[in-house]
Protein backbone atom coordinates (compact mmCIF):
# COMPACT_ATOMS: atom_id res chain seq x y z
CA UNK A 1 0.00 0.00 0.00
CA UNK A 2 2.86 2.31 0.76
CA UNK A 3 4.84 3.04 -1.93
CA UNK A 4 7.93 5.48 -1.42
CA UNK A 5 8.87 8.02 -4.26
CA UNK A 6 10.74 11.55 -4.43
CA UNK A 7 9.24 14.27 -5.88
CA UNK A 8 10.02 17.75 -6.70
CA UNK A 9 8.68 20.96 -5.75
CA UNK A 10 6.56 21.61 -8.97
CA UNK A 11 5.40 17.72 -8.95
CA UNK A 12 4.08 18.29 -5.60
CA UNK A 13 2.36 21.75 -6.39
CA UNK A 14 0.71 20.14 -9.46
CA UNK A 15 -0.48 17.43 -7.61
CA UNK A 16 -2.39 19.88 -4.88
CA UNK A 17 -3.51 21.52 -7.79
CA UNK A 18 -5.64 18.22 -9.01
CA UNK A 19 -9.51 18.06 -9.25
CA UNK A 20 -10.74 16.09 -7.23
CA UNK A 21 -12.10 12.79 -8.78
CA UNK A 22 -13.64 9.30 -8.33
CA UNK A 23 -9.78 7.83 -8.04
CA UNK A 24 -9.01 10.38 -5.19
CA UNK A 25 -12.46 9.44 -3.49
CA UNK A 26 -11.48 5.55 -3.78
CA UNK A 27 -8.43 6.33 -2.15
CA UNK A 28 -9.84 8.51 0.77
CA UNK A 29 -12.19 5.40 0.83
CA UNK A 30 -9.43 3.38 1.81
CA UNK A 31 -7.72 5.34 4.64
CA UNK A 32 -11.43 5.44 6.13
CA UNK A 33 -11.08 1.84 6.92
CA UNK A 34 -8.87 3.05 9.39
CA UNK A 35 -11.47 4.88 11.16
CA UNK A 36 -14.14 2.23 11.32
CA UNK A 37 -12.89 -0.09 14.36
CA UNK A 38 -13.72 3.12 16.15
CA UNK A 39 -16.82 3.69 14.62
CA UNK A 40 -18.91 3.91 17.94
CA UNK A 41 -16.69 7.05 18.82
CA UNK A 42 -16.52 9.18 15.60
CA UNK A 43 -21.02 8.66 15.94
CA UNK A 44 -21.06 9.96 19.31
CA UNK A 45 -18.47 12.76 18.21
CA UNK A 46 -20.71 13.51 15.15
CA UNK A 47 -23.80 13.31 17.38
CA UNK A 48 -21.82 16.04 20.09
CA UNK A 49 -21.43 18.30 16.90
CA UNK A 50 -25.00 18.26 15.33
CA UNK A 51 -25.78 19.11 18.99
CA UNK A 52 -23.71 21.55 19.81
CA UNK A 53 -24.12 23.22 16.34
CA UNK A 54 -27.95 23.69 16.60
CA UNK A 55 -27.41 24.95 19.97
CA UNK A 56 -25.30 27.54 17.98
CA UNK A 57 -28.13 28.51 15.92
CA UNK A 58 -30.38 28.47 18.97
CA UNK A 59 -28.19 31.14 20.77
CA UNK A 60 -29.61 34.23 17.85
CA UNK A 61 -33.58 33.36 18.60
CA UNK A 62 -32.84 33.74 21.90
CA UNK A 63 -31.07 37.07 22.03
CA UNK A 64 -33.42 38.21 19.51
CA UNK A 65 -36.28 37.45 22.50
CA UNK A 66 -34.28 39.24 24.97
CA UNK A 67 -34.01 42.53 22.90
CA UNK A 68 -37.56 42.23 21.57
CA UNK A 69 -39.74 41.04 24.84
CA UNK A 70 -37.24 42.50 27.86
CA UNK A 71 -36.06 45.57 26.25
CA UNK A 72 -38.88 46.90 23.95
CA UNK A 73 -41.62 45.30 25.60
CA UNK A 74 -40.03 46.27 29.00
CA UNK A 75 -40.95 42.59 30.56
CA UNK A 76 -37.75 42.95 32.68
CA UNK A 77 -39.42 40.34 35.00
CA UNK A 78 -38.23 37.48 32.31
CA UNK A 79 -35.06 38.67 32.33
CA UNK A 80 -33.63 36.44 34.47
CA UNK A 81 -35.30 33.76 32.88
CA UNK A 82 -33.74 34.30 29.79
CA UNK A 83 -29.89 34.94 31.45
CA UNK A 84 -30.47 31.29 32.94
CA UNK A 85 -31.57 29.70 29.45
CA UNK A 86 -28.36 31.51 27.79
CA UNK A 87 -26.25 29.86 30.71
CA UNK A 88 -27.56 26.23 29.87
CA UNK A 89 -27.03 27.06 25.95
CA UNK A 90 -23.21 27.98 26.85
CA UNK A 91 -22.31 25.26 29.05
CA UNK A 92 -24.08 22.59 27.13
CA UNK A 93 -22.50 23.59 23.76
CA UNK A 94 -19.49 23.69 26.18
CA UNK A 95 -19.85 20.15 27.30
CA UNK A 96 -20.94 18.79 23.70
CA UNK A 97 -17.78 20.78 22.99
CA UNK A 98 -15.44 18.84 24.88
CA UNK A 99 -17.21 15.65 24.32
CA UNK A 100 -16.68 15.94 20.45
CA UNK A 101 -13.14 16.86 20.85
CA UNK A 102 -12.17 14.08 23.42
CA UNK A 103 -13.48 11.72 20.92
CA UNK A 104 -12.03 13.19 18.30
CA UNK A 105 -8.34 12.72 19.94
CA UNK A 106 -8.97 9.48 21.12
CA UNK A 107 -9.65 8.07 17.26
CA UNK A 108 -7.10 10.39 15.86
CA UNK A 109 -4.69 8.93 18.23
CA UNK A 110 -5.67 4.97 17.60
CA UNK A 111 -5.65 5.81 13.70
CA UNK A 112 -1.77 7.43 13.97
CA UNK A 113 -0.90 4.20 15.84
CA UNK A 114 -2.42 1.90 13.46
CA UNK A 115 -0.79 3.74 10.66
CA UNK A 116 2.71 3.71 11.84
CA UNK A 117 2.45 0.28 13.26
CA UNK A 118 1.24 -1.19 9.53
CA UNK A 119 3.96 1.23 8.09
CA UNK A 120 6.47 -0.19 10.35
CA UNK A 121 5.51 -3.53 9.40
CA UNK A 122 5.89 -2.49 5.76
CA UNK A 123 9.01 -1.13 6.29
CA UNK A 124 10.63 -4.30 7.88
CA UNK A 125 9.23 -6.32 4.85
CA UNK A 126 11.21 -4.05 2.48
CA UNK A 127 14.93 -4.78 0.98
CA UNK A 128 17.98 -3.48 2.18
CA UNK A 129 18.39 -2.10 -1.40
CA UNK A 130 15.06 -0.04 -0.83
CA UNK A 131 16.83 1.63 2.07
CA UNK A 132 20.27 2.23 0.22
CA UNK A 133 18.44 4.29 -2.32
CA UNK A 134 16.53 6.25 0.25
CA UNK A 135 17.33 9.06 2.74
CA UNK A 136 16.90 8.38 5.97
CA UNK A 137 15.15 11.92 6.86
CA UNK A 138 12.36 10.69 4.37
CA UNK A 139 11.57 7.70 6.02
CA UNK A 140 11.23 9.48 8.47
CA UNK A 141 9.33 12.07 7.28
CA UNK A 142 6.76 9.52 6.18
CA UNK A 143 6.79 8.16 9.82
CA UNK A 144 5.71 11.26 11.52
CA UNK A 145 4.54 13.97 9.42
CA UNK A 146 2.85 12.36 6.40
CA UNK A 147 0.61 9.89 9.27
CA UNK A 148 -0.21 12.85 10.97
CA UNK A 149 -1.84 14.68 7.86
CA UNK A 150 -3.15 11.35 7.01
CA UNK A 151 -5.03 11.30 10.48
CA UNK A 152 -6.34 14.89 10.24
CA UNK A 153 -7.67 13.91 6.88
CA UNK A 154 -9.97 10.80 8.28
CA UNK A 155 -11.12 12.55 11.71
CA UNK A 156 -11.13 16.40 12.20
CA UNK A 157 -11.59 17.33 8.61
CA UNK A 158 -14.12 14.96 7.87
CA UNK A 159 -15.72 16.10 11.18
CA UNK A 160 -14.76 19.75 10.57
CA UNK A 161 -16.57 19.10 7.05
CA UNK A 162 -19.48 17.84 8.56
CA UNK A 163 -19.72 20.57 10.93
CA UNK A 164 -19.69 23.34 8.47
CA UNK A 165 -22.02 21.68 6.25
CA UNK A 166 -24.34 21.38 9.29
CA UNK A 167 -23.72 25.04 9.83
CA UNK A 168 -24.68 26.26 6.39
CA UNK A 169 -28.09 23.97 6.21
CA UNK A 170 -28.82 24.75 9.66
CA UNK A 171 -28.54 29.28 9.05
CA UNK A 172 -30.03 28.57 5.13
CA UNK A 173 -33.56 27.24 7.74
CA UNK A 174 -33.40 29.59 10.01
CA UNK A 175 -33.04 32.57 7.87
CA UNK A 176 -36.03 31.07 5.75
CA UNK A 177 -37.67 30.79 9.18
CA UNK A 178 -37.13 33.90 10.35
CA UNK A 179 -38.32 35.80 7.21
CA UNK A 180 -38.09 33.99 3.81
CA UNK A 181 -38.85 37.08 1.62
CA UNK A 182 -35.90 38.86 3.26
CA UNK A 183 -34.03 35.35 2.98
CA UNK A 184 -34.84 35.50 -0.92
CA UNK A 185 -34.13 38.64 -1.04
CA UNK A 186 -31.04 38.39 -0.44
CA UNK A 187 -30.04 34.98 -1.88
CA UNK A 188 -31.34 37.05 -5.62
CA UNK A 189 -29.46 39.59 -5.07
CA UNK A 190 -32.21 42.27 -4.81
CA UNK A 191 -31.13 45.63 -3.28
CA UNK A 192 -32.84 45.80 -0.02
CA UNK A 193 -33.68 49.28 1.50
CA UNK A 194 -35.06 49.48 4.82
CA UNK A 195 -37.45 51.59 6.78
CA UNK A 196 -36.51 54.05 9.97
CA UNK A 197 -40.31 55.43 11.59
CA UNK A 198 -38.25 55.76 14.54
CA UNK A 199 -35.06 56.06 15.58
CA UNK A 200 -32.80 53.30 15.73
CA UNK A 201 -29.63 53.38 17.90
CA UNK A 202 -29.05 49.75 18.08
CA UNK A 203 -29.46 48.34 14.07
CA UNK A 204 -29.76 44.94 13.99
CA UNK A 205 -27.23 43.00 12.27
CA UNK A 206 -29.01 42.15 8.77
CA UNK A 207 -28.99 46.11 8.42
CA UNK A 208 -25.55 45.39 6.55
CA UNK A 209 -27.20 44.56 3.67
CA UNK A 210 -29.13 47.42 3.03
CA UNK A 211 -28.11 49.60 0.54
CA UNK A 212 -30.02 52.52 2.07
CA UNK A 213 -32.84 53.06 5.07
CA UNK A 214 -35.70 55.55 4.29
CA UNK A 215 -36.46 58.03 7.02
CA UNK A 216 -39.67 59.64 8.61
CA UNK A 217 -37.61 62.96 8.82
CA UNK A 218 -34.66 64.79 9.06
CA UNK A 219 -34.40 64.38 12.57
CA UNK A 220 -34.69 60.37 12.68
CA UNK A 221 -32.11 60.50 9.98
CA UNK A 222 -29.37 62.49 11.91
CA UNK A 223 -29.82 59.80 15.25
CA UNK A 224 -29.91 56.88 13.74
CA UNK A 225 -27.35 53.91 12.67
CA UNK A 226 -25.50 53.01 11.41
CA UNK A 227 -23.91 56.54 10.75
CA UNK A 228 -22.59 55.21 7.31
CA UNK A 229 -25.76 54.09 5.35
CA UNK A 230 -27.41 56.33 3.48
CA UNK A 231 -30.44 57.74 4.89
CA UNK A 232 -32.67 59.56 2.44
CA UNK A 233 -35.79 61.63 4.05
CA UNK A 234 -39.15 61.03 2.75
CA UNK A 235 -41.79 61.98 4.83
CA UNK A 236 -44.77 59.85 5.63
CA UNK A 237 -47.82 60.59 3.33
CA UNK A 238 -51.59 61.33 3.94
CA UNK A 239 -54.83 60.12 2.54
CA UNK A 240 -57.02 63.22 2.35
CA UNK A 241 -59.56 61.05 0.94
CA UNK A 242 -59.84 59.77 4.90
CA UNK A 243 -59.47 62.73 6.61
CA UNK A 244 -61.91 64.60 4.49
CA UNK A 245 -64.32 62.29 5.08
CA UNK A 246 -64.56 62.55 9.07
CA UNK A 247 -67.29 63.97 11.01
CA UNK A 248 -67.70 66.02 14.11
CA UNK A 249 -68.69 64.43 17.48
CA UNK A 250 -69.89 67.12 18.63
CA UNK A 251 -73.76 66.11 18.86
CA UNK A 252 -73.37 62.63 20.64
CA UNK A 253 -70.91 64.23 22.97
CA UNK A 254 -73.43 66.88 23.57
CA UNK A 255 -70.76 69.97 22.70
CA UNK A 256 -72.58 73.13 21.48
CA UNK A 257 -71.24 74.48 18.11
CA UNK A 258 -70.49 77.90 19.83
CA UNK A 259 -67.94 75.44 21.89
CA UNK A 260 -63.99 75.74 21.04
CA UNK A 261 -62.85 72.46 21.12
CA UNK A 262 -59.07 72.17 22.04
CA UNK A 263 -58.27 68.19 21.78
CA UNK A 264 -55.34 65.99 22.44
CA UNK A 265 -54.85 62.78 20.79
CA UNK A 266 -52.05 60.16 21.08
CA UNK A 267 -50.92 57.31 23.78
CA UNK A 268 -51.68 58.11 27.58
CA UNK A 269 -48.69 58.97 28.96
CA UNK A 270 -46.31 61.05 30.74
CA UNK A 271 -43.93 60.88 27.27
CA UNK A 272 -47.45 62.31 25.27
CA UNK A 273 -47.22 65.13 27.70
CA UNK A 274 -51.14 64.32 28.44
CA UNK A 275 -50.67 65.68 32.28
CA UNK A 276 -48.90 69.16 30.21
CA UNK A 277 -52.25 69.38 28.44
CA UNK A 278 -54.59 68.94 31.33
CA UNK A 279 -52.61 71.34 33.39
CA UNK A 280 -52.84 73.62 30.42
CA UNK A 281 -56.23 72.98 30.69
CA UNK A 282 -57.03 74.41 34.38
CA UNK A 283 -55.28 77.50 33.61
CA UNK A 284 -57.20 78.54 30.82
CA UNK A 285 -60.48 80.25 32.01
CA UNK A 286 -62.90 80.58 29.30
CA UNK A 287 -66.14 78.81 30.33
CA UNK A 288 -66.72 78.17 26.65
CA UNK A 289 -63.82 76.19 26.18
CA UNK A 290 -63.48 72.09 25.97
CA UNK A 291 -60.88 69.94 26.23
CA UNK A 292 -60.62 66.85 24.77
CA UNK A 293 -58.85 63.55 25.65
CA UNK A 294 -58.52 60.68 23.28
CA UNK A 295 -56.99 57.65 23.80
CA UNK A 296 -56.28 54.67 25.41
CA UNK A 297 -55.89 54.56 29.29
CA UNK A 298 -53.33 51.30 30.60
CA UNK A 299 -52.36 49.85 33.45
CA UNK A 300 -49.32 51.58 34.57
CA UNK A 301 -48.04 48.90 36.77
CA UNK A 302 -47.78 46.95 33.06
CA UNK A 303 -47.44 49.93 31.11
CA UNK A 304 -44.43 51.79 32.14
CA UNK A 305 -45.40 55.97 32.07
CA UNK A 306 -48.80 55.01 31.10
CA UNK A 307 -51.74 56.68 33.05
CA UNK A 308 -55.16 54.93 34.11
CA UNK A 309 -58.21 56.65 34.04
CA UNK A 310 -58.50 57.07 37.57
CA UNK A 311 -54.92 59.16 37.54
CA UNK A 312 -56.81 61.18 34.43
CA UNK A 313 -59.70 62.11 37.07
CA UNK A 314 -56.97 62.76 40.05
CA UNK A 315 -55.16 65.23 37.63
CA UNK A 316 -58.43 66.95 36.04
CA UNK A 317 -59.85 67.79 39.41
CA UNK A 318 -63.26 67.80 38.57
CA UNK A 319 -63.23 70.29 35.84
CA UNK A 320 -66.15 69.64 33.80
CA UNK A 321 -64.45 71.17 30.75
CA UNK A 322 -61.84 68.59 30.58
CA UNK A 323 -63.23 65.24 29.38
CA UNK A 324 -61.83 61.68 28.58
CA UNK A 325 -63.26 60.26 25.50
CA UNK A 326 -61.49 57.24 25.58
CA UNK A 327 -59.83 55.42 22.39
CA UNK A 328 -61.43 56.40 19.00
CA UNK A 329 -60.58 54.55 16.15
CA UNK A 330 -61.71 57.16 13.64
CA UNK A 331 -59.58 59.61 14.65
CA UNK A 332 -60.40 62.06 11.81
CA UNK A 333 -63.69 62.55 13.57
CA UNK A 334 -61.91 64.08 16.39
CA UNK A 335 -60.21 66.24 14.51
CA UNK A 336 -63.32 67.51 13.05
CA UNK A 337 -65.33 68.01 16.58
CA UNK A 338 -61.99 70.19 17.68
CA UNK A 339 -61.03 73.73 16.63
CA UNK A 340 -56.98 73.12 17.69
CA UNK A 341 -55.34 70.14 18.43
CA UNK A 342 -52.43 70.57 21.43
CA UNK A 343 -49.51 67.88 20.63
CA UNK A 344 -47.39 68.49 24.10
CA UNK A 345 -45.38 65.44 23.37
CA UNK A 346 -42.26 65.40 25.72
CA UNK A 347 -40.15 63.10 23.87
CA UNK A 348 -38.23 63.66 20.50
CA UNK A 349 -41.21 62.46 17.87
CA UNK A 350 -39.51 61.01 15.14
CA UNK A 351 -42.22 63.20 12.41
CA UNK A 352 -45.00 63.99 14.97
CA UNK A 353 -47.59 62.41 12.49
CA UNK A 354 -50.60 63.88 14.50
CA UNK A 355 -49.45 67.30 13.45
CA UNK A 356 -50.04 66.17 9.74
CA UNK A 357 -53.04 64.64 10.45
CA UNK A 358 -54.87 67.71 12.13
CA UNK A 359 -53.08 70.31 9.12
CA UNK A 360 -55.05 67.42 7.07
CA UNK A 361 -58.57 68.47 8.71
CA UNK A 362 -57.83 72.13 7.96
CA UNK A 363 -57.35 72.32 12.16
CA UNK A 364 -54.25 74.82 13.69
CA UNK A 365 -51.92 72.74 16.52
CA UNK A 366 -50.16 73.77 19.17
CA UNK A 367 -46.78 71.56 19.25
CA UNK A 368 -43.54 71.49 21.36
CA UNK A 369 -40.76 71.81 19.69
CA UNK A 370 -39.04 68.28 20.04
CA UNK A 371 -37.81 65.62 17.30
CA UNK A 372 -39.26 65.98 14.06
CA UNK A 373 -41.99 68.27 14.46
CA UNK A 374 -40.47 71.53 13.78
CA UNK A 375 -39.60 69.92 10.47
CA UNK A 376 -43.83 69.45 9.52
CA UNK A 377 -44.86 72.82 12.10
CA UNK A 378 -43.98 76.19 10.61
CA UNK A 379 -44.45 78.62 13.93
CA UNK A 380 -46.29 81.38 13.32
CA UNK A 381 -47.45 79.68 10.07
CA UNK A 382 -49.77 76.07 10.48
CA UNK A 383 -49.41 76.29 14.30
CA UNK A 384 -47.01 77.03 17.07
CA UNK A 385 -44.16 75.73 18.62
CA UNK A 386 -43.52 75.68 22.43
CA UNK A 387 -40.49 74.15 24.32
CA UNK A 388 -41.38 70.80 26.46
CA UNK A 389 -42.69 70.93 29.61
CA UNK A 390 -43.51 74.98 28.93
CA UNK A 391 -47.15 74.81 29.95
CA UNK A 392 -47.20 78.47 30.34
CA UNK A 393 -46.57 78.73 27.23
CA UNK A 394 -49.19 76.50 26.25
CA UNK A 395 -51.74 78.15 27.85
CA UNK A 396 -50.69 81.37 25.97
CA UNK A 397 -50.62 80.25 22.29
CA UNK A 398 -54.04 77.96 23.01
CA UNK A 399 -55.62 80.92 24.89
CA UNK A 400 -54.66 83.27 22.04
CA UNK A 401 -56.10 80.66 18.85
CA UNK A 402 -59.74 80.94 21.45
CA UNK A 403 -60.23 84.27 21.51
CA UNK A 404 -59.18 84.82 17.64
CA UNK A 405 -61.50 82.41 15.56
CA UNK A 406 -59.90 83.63 12.58
CA UNK A 407 -56.40 83.19 13.17
CA UNK A 408 -57.39 79.78 13.44
CA UNK A 409 -58.75 79.48 10.77
CA UNK A 410 -55.79 81.04 8.62
CA UNK A 411 -53.44 78.54 10.52
CA UNK A 412 -55.83 75.55 9.65
CA UNK A 413 -55.56 77.21 5.93
CA UNK A 414 -51.50 77.18 6.35
CA UNK A 415 -51.62 73.42 7.25
CA UNK A 416 -54.02 72.01 4.41
CA UNK A 417 -52.31 73.75 1.65
CA UNK A 418 -48.89 72.38 2.47
CA UNK A 419 -50.20 68.81 3.49
CA UNK A 420 -51.73 68.78 0.11
CA UNK A 421 -48.33 70.47 -1.64
CA UNK A 422 -45.66 67.85 0.36
CA UNK A 423 -47.37 65.36 2.01
CA UNK A 424 -49.61 63.46 -0.54
CA UNK A 425 -48.76 62.60 -3.82
CA UNK A 426 -44.73 64.15 -3.26
CA UNK A 427 -43.53 60.43 -0.75
CA UNK A 428 -44.81 58.56 -3.61
CA UNK A 429 -43.22 59.85 -6.12
CA UNK A 430 -40.01 60.48 -4.10
CA UNK A 431 -39.93 56.41 -3.27
CA UNK A 432 -40.54 55.84 -6.82
CA UNK A 433 -37.65 57.44 -7.98
CA UNK A 434 -35.72 55.75 -5.60
CA UNK A 435 -36.21 52.37 -5.80
CA UNK A 436 -36.13 52.68 -9.50
CA UNK A 437 -32.18 54.36 -8.62
CA UNK A 438 -31.21 51.60 -6.72
CA UNK A 439 -32.61 49.24 -9.46
CA UNK A 440 -30.66 50.62 -12.06
CA UNK A 441 -27.83 50.39 -10.03
CA UNK A 442 -28.19 46.67 -9.55
CA UNK A 443 -28.43 45.85 -12.83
Amino acid sequence: MFRFRRASLAQTNQEERLPINRERLVEYGRLLRYVRPYGRRMALAAIALVIGTLLGLVLPLVIRSVIDVVFVERKLALLNRFAGLLVIIFVAQAIFSLINRYNLGYVGERVVTDLRRELYRHLMALSLRFFADRRTGEIISRLTNDVSTLQAAVTDNLINLLGQTLTLLGGVILLFWLDWRLTCLILLGIPIVAHYHVINSEPAPFMKLCRAAICVSRYTAEQSLPKALPKPVIYNAINLDRFDRGHSLREELGIAPETTVVAFLGQIRDIKGVQDFIAMARQIPQPNACFLIAGECRDPKKFSGSYSEEDLGKMIGGDPRIRYIGYVREVENVYHTADIIVVPSRWQEPLGLINLEANACGKPVVATRVGGIPEVVEDGVNGYLVEAGDVPALVSRVSRLIADPQLRHEFGRAGRERVERLYTTMPALEFESLLLSYARKST
